[in-house]
């Protein structure tokens, strides 16, 4: 089934997807789903995909008009199809490709600006979006305040963020998969001051 740019600049262009079995690419049902309970980006919009596979989230949030989107994937085949997707529709000038571990990647980055918009779809049965919520919660500094994180996992396996940084916006199913969008609350997060003197 070929992956499909579904809005915006680049609606119907079609992206290529890594080889072999380790992506699990958001089918262009759901994709369009997430992107209708999203609605309008704000101007300028940052965002970063997470376990990005094809990067058709990031690659459609650019499509329907954000600025910059930094896509991550631990796995090679992944980043190497990620750049040829945005190659191929013109868009390295808006983005930025990384290979690494989402949840380390998010603990260790330090982007120029928070992120207004994050998308998180590791593989189904992996402990990866755990590890990734808990990340989030570690690094709040990372999100703008009113930025938006979508989740998808498999059926109800849905972990969350703390819940005195984020609430949940909205949960839905489309068929096995599970997406929830939360929104990180406007005031500040008391530091951790664990292990200062």
């Amino acid at each position: 089934m070929p992956i499909r740019v579904v809005g915006g600049f680049h609606r119907g262009r079609t992206l290529r997807a890594p080889r072999g079995e380790d992506t699990r690419p958001t089918s262009d049902r759901t994709r369009e789903a997430i992107f209708n309970m999203l609605g309008p980006l704000p101007p300028h919009c940052r965002a970063l995909d997470l376990c990005a596979g094809s990067g058709a989230m990031g690659i459609e949030a650019l499509s329907r008009g954000a600025g910059w989107v930094d896509l991550v994937d631990r796995a090679a085949p992944a980043c190497a199809a990620i750049r040829g997707n945005l190659e191929a529709l013109g868009l390295t000038d808006r983005s930025a490709v990384h290979r690494a571990d989402a949840a380390a990647w998010l603990l260790a980055s330090a982007p120029i600006a928070p992120y207004d918009l994050v998308f998180a779809d590791p593989p189904y049965g992996s402990d990866v979006l755990a590890a990734i919520a808990e990340a989030l919660g570690v690094r709040a500094d990372r999100i703008a305040p009113g930025g938006r994180v979508v989740f998808e996992a498999d059926g109800e396996d849905m972990p969350v963020p703390p819940l005195n940084i984020y609430h949940c916006l909205r949960a839905r199913r489309y068929g096995r998969a599970h997406v929830a969008i939360f929104e990180r609350v406007a005031s500040e997060p008391q530091a951790d001051t664990r292990g200062t003197a």
